[in-house]
């Protein structure tokens, strides 16, 4: 199998308990105190939670990492200026690490062979999500500590990317309400100053 670093490979019909729970957890926090963290705070969304929740905002006044120039990203226009601008970035293993992402056998000899089952949704699909509205809101803040508290309790379970778009699909809608009524007010603010 290929190498995969963020949570391992799983048997097909792999069931987590609390004691993995616990163990992502720990191997998560472990993970995030790295050069990492910083590149994940600056992520935002759910990515940028479970970094703050583990190592609050002091790495990223901190500034880039030692490795910057290995694994990070660089800014640059290509014209206004000689020098680009450098910063930490995440890979998607290290993304799927913190997301808690296990593979997990499908046991089809045709592919594909794994699905990716998860404690959090990756970031692909929370930015798809109607809580995502430029900063982390008291929504945001509701809905993760209810499912941080069902993770302790050990009621909330892995996910498949499907699951999690199902699961926040209620929370879809209200990104297209608010999305048309942004459009709708932007209209009437314009019509009002052409006047």
């Amino acid at each position: 199998m290929p190498q995969y670093c963020g949570l391992g490979y799983c048997p097909e019909g792999y069931t987590p308990d609390h004691l993995d729970y616990s163990g992502y957890v720990t191997h998560c926090d472990h993970f995030l105190r790295s050069a990492a963290g910083c590149a994940a705070l600056l992520v935002g969304g759910i990515v940028a939670c479970l970094a703050y929740k583990a190592v609050g905002y002091d790495l990223v006044i901190a500034g880039p990492s030692d490795n910057v120039y290995k694994t990070g990203w660089c800014y640059w226009d290509g014209q206004r200026s000689l020098q680009g601008l450098w910063d930490d970035m995440l890979t998607e293993d290290e993304t799927d690490t913190i997301c808690g992402v296990y593979r997990v056998s499908t046991g089809m000899p045709k592919w594909p062979p794994t699905t990716d089952l998860s404690w959090w949704p990756k970031p692909s699909i929370w930015n798809e999500c109607g809580l995502v509205v430029g900063y982390w809101s008291s929504d945001c803040k509701s809905w993760f500590q209810r499912c941080i508290e069902k993770l302790r309790a050990g009621v909330l379970v892995l996910k498949n990317p499907k699951d999690w778009h199902h699961s926040l699909r209620f929370i879809r809608d209200a990104a297209r309400i608010a999305k048309s009524n942004e459009t709708l007010a932007a209209e009437s603010v314009s019509q009002l100053f052409s006047q």
